[in-house]
């Protein structure tokens, strides 16, 4: 514990000299500040559009339990074949849920807007709910009723509702027909759809699905609940046996469904479909953004090591006075913490107003994706640990190396190699 104490002592009188020593130095510190400002701000709105939409969860109750399923032709279901997949025994519900979208308003003020068309059961077997009013239930959302109800995302309740608290049970326009706004998801809710998330929910009918009694018309992407004791191989041999029942049944409209099915984790269903190279998308991203960072950072490096030039004398008048090499390239490294403190003082504020700027249309979902919250902080730590060895440690290593070579004092050797007792240590 002593030499913790000791240890927190000295770095805190490094840094008070730190702060001394830069505040006579304002050029550098704008100029360092101004670099790395914009290298950790490009990366910290990088990070995390890229950690939104590679690491997206959606928001489901006991997720684990969740699974794809795809038919064996590797289509979709239509809305006949899922109402028979329910009455598959491995699975505790099945849901349906296609994306769309329906035009918002009447007369000449019309505006397309994203909507999830899901079936009655989606929010029930999913487990989600709703942080103002109540989710549609099963009953009063079958299709066959052609219900007109809806729930609103709380982004969507933000800027085109303006947060309105009595906003449940008034009506929007979609398609030219009233539908009765019966909830407001949390602001936290992910969307099983991964970052381009819908701005609405309405129950599968005619009006939003014209080919909603269509056998031969795929167009629902089923999620299923596995029951407690069900397994993915044993849920997956059951679909397989009612798609090849299906093909036998309706072989014109279900063309291949005998063929294996497939049963996945719901998370994998934002990628399902997607190129390959696609994943390799976001490490790609991540590098470009760290190389403008470490461009920046070798530009400081090099200014900080023009510094410690010109601090020659005073690294040789503390050596001769008893400091250690480690402890020089301790108290220089506290001085590039304080010039990298300086950059993320810039960076991040500015990641910050950028993402704040007004997108418009479906770029408004990118700036959801890079939203800053606190995901942030390990991250930004991180960059700031990893700039300060960057920029601080090279220009350390390399003055008091090359000044403990050219010091003529006794007990040299002793002082580079070890710290000492006084004023230097």
């Amino acid at each position: 514990m002593r030499n913790v104490a000791i240890w927190i002592e000295t770095l805190r009188e490094d840094i008070g000299r730190g702060l001394h020593g830069l505040g006579r130095s304002p050029g550098l510190v704008a100029v360092s500040a101004v670099s790395l400002g914009l290298g950790i701000g490009v990366n910290a709105l990088l990070y995390m559009g890229v950690s939104t939409i590679y690491f997206h969860q959606p928001t489901i109750a006991r997720a684990d339990r969740v699974v794809g399923v795809e038919p064996g032709n590797a289509n979709q279901f239509s809305y006949p074949n899922y109402l028979d997949l329910q009455g598959v025994n491995n699975f505790d519900g099945v849901v349906g849920f296609r994306t769309s979208s329906l035009n918002l308003g009447s007369g000449d003020r019309v505006t397309p807007v994203g909507i999830l068309n899901v079936t009655a059961n989606f929010f029930d077997v999913l487990g989600i709910t709703v942080m103002q009013g109540r989710t549609f239930a099963a009953a009063e959302a079958a299709a066959e009723r052609e219900p007109r109800l809806v729930v609103v995302t709380f982004a969507f309740w933000q800027r085109r509702l303006q947060a309105d608290p009595n906003i449940v049970g008034r009506t929007l326009t979609l398609n030219g027909e009233p539908f009765m706004i019966t909830g407001v998801l949390p602001e936290r809710f992910k969307a099983i759809t991964g970052w381009m998330a819908p701005q609405l929910y309405v129950p599968v009918s005619r009006l939003t699905m014209p080919t909603l009694n269509e056998r031969g018309s795929p167009s629902l992407t089923v999620l299923a609940r596995l029951s407690t004791d069900a397994t993915p191989v044993q849920a997956q041999a059951a679909v397989t046996a009612l798609g090849a029942s299906l093909e036998r049944a309706y072989p014109a409209e279900n063309e291949r469904m005998a063929q294996p099915a497939s049963v996945f984790p719901a998370s994998e269903l934002q990628f399902r479909g997607t190129p390959v190279g696609f994943r390799a998308a976001a490490t790609m991203a991540l590098m470009a953004a760290g190389l403008v960072l470490i461009i920046a950072c070798i530009n400081v490096m090099g200014l900080l090591m023009v510094r410690a030039a010109q601090r020659s004398q005073e690294i040789a008048i503390r050596i001769a006075l008893g400091a250690g090499r480690r402890r020089l390239v301790q108290a220089m490294l506290a001085e590039a913490l304080l010039v990298v403190l300086a950059g993320a003082a810039v960076g991040l504020p500015l990641a910050f107003l950028l993402n704040r700027i007004p997108f418009v249309n479906q770029m408004a979902l990118m700036q959801d994706a890079m939203a800053i919250d606190g995901r942030l902080i390990p991250f930004a730590l991180a960059i700031i640990v990893g700039a300060t060895v960057v920029c601080g440690l090279v220009p350390a290593l390399r003055s008091t190396r090359a000044t403990c070579r050219s010091t003529r004092l006794p007990r040299k050797q002793a002082a580079c190699d070890e710290p000492q007792g006084g004023w230097g240590s």
